[in-house]
């Protein structure tokens, strides 16, 4: 359906995509709106139901005071308001339950997956890889402090969109440590099997994660990798993988030391398609007929 909804500013989104949410709803035969995103619909006239994948809303992003009123105002309105929250992890279930009690009977766990794409023979160069937006809560500074700890560790290449001047300010801490790092950028999906298939090794030092796609990614293609205890990524890559705290720039180096020197663990048995039937699966729950 088509819309006149910006997707920026986020306030001018909101305000506008729930009234033509509700158009389309009167106008179209519709019981249900899913989203996935915030803040959440209002006004509507069916139930609907949201994913949330973590609770970045709530992290030190913001001041205390838009703090609170993120809580009561976005969070809070989404979660008590949908007729069904979803979640993609037990770590961000757990966190939801922790926050808001009240969600634990409405809610559903339906985790992302990675057979999306079609994995290229492994043909590694003399080079790690860090996956995802370069900004602050990926904690890439500490990959570059793993690499000045550890000097015959290969250079790192950062690929993805840079937030603000982050990819600036670590290629000057690079500069300053003497460590290379090279900035790749922002990449389509279609380059993502050659990214993964040259790639040494991927690290993954995130401070939070909901669920972490690109660490699937990894293990589908075959990379070793080494991930942050922090967040979801131990839960969806296995206790097999080499992982270290995202404070210790020493245990960061001695873990890609680990995934260097063995082959990655086999991928867990996520699928797109179980994703959607425990999505599905949950709608008649509810209170919509189903349809």
């Amino acid at each position: 359906l088509e819309s006149d909804v910006p997707p920026r500013p986020i306030p001018m989104r909101a305000l506008r995509e729930s009234r033509a949410l509700a158009r389309a709803v009167r106008e179209g035969e519709f019981d249900l709106v899913h989203t996935a995103h915030l803040p959440a619909p209002r006004h509507l006239p069916v139930p609907f139901t949201i994913t949330i994948h973590d609770l970045r809303s709530l992290s030190g992003a913001h001041t205390p005071f838009s703090r609170r009123l993120v809580a009561k105002q976005v969070v809070g309105h989404a979660l008590e308001a949908a007729a069904r929250v979803l979640t993609v992890s037990e770590f961000t279930a757990a966190a939801l339950r922790d926050a808001r009690p009240g969600v634990a009977e409405r809610l559903t766990l339906v985790p992302n997956a990675a057979d999306h794409f079609e994995p290229l023979p492994r043909a590694p160069q003399d080079e790690l890889l860090c996956l995802g937006h370069v900004e602050p809560r990926k904690n890439l500074e500490l990959v570059l402090r793993a690499l000045a700890l550890d000097r015959g560790l290969p250079p790192v290449r950062f690929a993805g969109a840079s937030r603000g001047d982050e990819a600036d300010r670590l290629g000057a801490l690079a500069a300053e440590l003497g460590v290379e790092a090279r900035f790749h950028g922002p990449f389509e999906d279609a380059e993502l099997p050659t990214l993964l298939a040259r790639c040494a090794a991927i690290v993954f030092p995130s401070r939070l994660e909901g669920f972490g796609i690109p660490a699937l990614e990894a293990l589908r293609a075959g990379v070793p990798l080494a991930v942050s205890t922090a967040g979801a990524l131990r839960e969806v890559v296995g206790a097999d993988v080499p992982s270290f705290d995202p404070d210790d720039p020493a245990g960061c180096a001695c873990a890609i030391r680990a995934a260097l020197a063995a082959p990655a663990p086999p991928a867990p048995p996520f699928s797109w398609d179980a994703s959607a039937r425990a999505w599905f699966e949950a709608l008649p729950s509810s209170g919509t007929s189903g349809s």
